[in-house]
């Protein structure tokens, strides 16, 4: 019963994969062609704007 268990375990840990962390841009700092290769290459990114009194 443990090994059955053990083995169930294993196999999830094993297909779940790394979890990714999603990358954070400045977005001022980039022109819109690159961020739209940044979203094709990473499929998901978040991007920062500062607010109008410098807060980000």
């Amino acid at each position: 019963m443990r090994s059955v268990a053990a083995a169930l375990i294993l196999t999830t840990i094993a297909t779940a994969g790394p979890a990714w962390a999603i990358s954070r841009y400045e977005s001022l700092s980039r022109s819109c062609a690159s961020v739209q290769q940044l979203i094709a290459g990473e499929r998901a990114v978040i991007l920062r704007y500062p607010s109008s009194d410098g807060r980000i």
